[in-house]
């Protein structure tokens, strides 16, 4: 059971609200806080009670983490695509005679590219977002393949 310690705002002719001032989890202490004051009370919440909200139950229960072969295979995934993506490029750049485009696309070949748990691995650098860019204008200057 959590205590969430309370105070009245407000004076006089203004309505009194109360506010949250802390948490505690010792109901002797939230009883101290009570007695200390004639502005101070309380209010006790059990943990994950989610009845008087309207949401479900299992609403409160924590995510798991991905199991360590689902992160090894999503990581696997991404890296195809990636490698996958590098190649179309390459074959674009190739058709369209870009040297500069291809001079980019050679850091980025499977291999040559950074780890990803490299620092700033998945940072662009300025040749990349320039790659890009150009890449991007090149690709709608040309008539549809």
């Amino acid at each position: 059971m959590l205590y969430v310690l309370t105070q009245d705002t407000g004076s006089g002719r203004t309505l009194n609200e109360k506010r949250p001032v802390a948490v505690v989890d010792d109901e002797n202490i939230a009883n101290q806080w009570a007695n200390a004051s004639a502005t101070n009370d309380w209010i006790g919440f059990e943990i994950n009670d989610l009845s008087l909200t309207g949401m479900p139950e299992h609403a409160s229960r924590p995510s798991q983490a991905m199991p360590e072969d689902k992160l090894n295979q999503t990581l696997q995934t991404v890296q195809q695509t990636n490698n996958q993506l590098i190649s179309i490029i390459e074959q674009l750049a190739t058709r369209y005679k870009d040297k500069e485009i291809l001079k980019v696309v050679d850091k980025f070949k499977p291999g040559m590219a950074p780890s990803p748990s490299a620092p700033g691995a998945l940072k662009l650098d300025k040749s990349s977002s320039k790659f890009a860019s150009d890449l991007l204008r090149k690709l709608n200057d040309q008539p549809d393949l």
